[in-house]
């Protein structure tokens, strides 16, 4: 996918040979989410109760717990990491571990599919077709 985001205007997210997104690579990844920050704290659901009921809640355009981690997509991460800090640390909430993702074309894949990108077509040949098959559409 570094590719496609590289060399293309467009790109479009194919499963099972039907189109479910096409867009340029920069507004994909704005449709899932600015930036993604993932925390492990010690109590998740205090956690996400405490952030509800935060001043910046309306800021968290998503929360989700998997696994272990929690999830926040926000607009601004780098921002938004030392208000978290903050706001964990006045509420007693110990945070394991922090890290601000910032959204690539496999994760807009992942978001629209549900799955990964099958190893089989990982390899460059089969991103410099699927490149130029989307550059001959338009």
């Amino acid at each position: 996918m570094d590719e496609a985001e590289q060399l293309c205007d467009r790109v479009a997210i194919i499963d099972h040979g039907e189109i479910i997104a096409l867009d340029s690579p920069e507004n994909l990844k704005t449709s899932i989410a600015r930036d993604i920050i993932s925390l492990q704290v010690v109590d998740r659901k205090k956690f996400l109760e405490v952030l509800k009921s935060s001043d910046f809640a309306a800021e968290i355009i998503f929360n989700e717990l998997v696994e272990e981690s929690v999830y926040l997509g926000v607009e601004n991460g780098e921002k938004m990491i030392p208000r978290i800090m903050e706001l964990a640390s006045k509420q007693e909430i110990f945070v394991n571990s922090m890290g601000l993702h910032r959204p690539t074309l496999e994760d807009v894949f992942l978001h629209f599919t549900g799955k990964t990108i099958r190893k089989e077509e990982t390899g460059k040949m089969y991103h410099m077709q699927r490149m130029l098959r989307t550059r001959m559409r338009n």
